[in-house]
């Protein structure tokens, strides 16, 4: 049996998809439509998106994370604050 016959390919895909930036996502769908025809089922199209997914997924930057501290400082955040207190 076929995966085509057990769920439906590009609902998964796109599931998969969505999680990419959009630049990453035409090459993800090229590469998991080549990738799926020989999986027997959803749980083996599934292992098999996951492998795929993983070479296009960039997680974001965490340069963010300063900016977002010191805005915490800012505006009075209880947590920044006791850093700075030595005792």
């Amino acid at each position: 049996m076929s995966i085509t016959d057990d769920v439906a390919v590009e609902d998964l895909i796109s599931r998969f998809a969505g999680q990419l930036s959009p630049a990453d996502r035409e090459a993800f769908h090229r590469a998991a439509t080549a990738a799926l025809p020989d999986c027997a089922g959803e749980d083996a199209a599934y292992r098999e998106l996951v492998a795929v997914w993983r070479r296009y997924f960039r997680p974001p930057a965490l340069a963010a994370a300063p900016a977002q501290a010191a805005r915490g400082a800012a505006h009075g955040d209880r947590t920044a604050a006791v850093g700075s207190i030595s005792i």
